[in-house]
């Protein structure tokens, strides 16, 4: 994610009764902090992973190397 050092929480509950898995990416530049989360339904986030992975990679701050 845009080259930056990031913390990552995994985390899991419960929506509309359904055991529900993710992950988000917490990082900082200058004076602004980006959330970036990602879940799915529990049974379906080891297929996901490698999804969410391409969906970080193609995120990007915009004037940051």
């Amino acid at each position: 994610m845009a080259a930056q050092p990031a913390f990552v929480v995994n985390f899991q509950g419960k929506a509309n009764n359904s055991l529900m898995k993710g992950e988000c990416y917490i990082l900082t530049h200058e004076t602004m902090t980006y959330w970036f989360t990602t879940w799915c339904a529990a049974k379906d986030a080891p297929s996901m992973a490698a999804e969410w992975s391409k969906i970080r990679d193609g995120f990007s701050l915009l004037g940051v190397d």
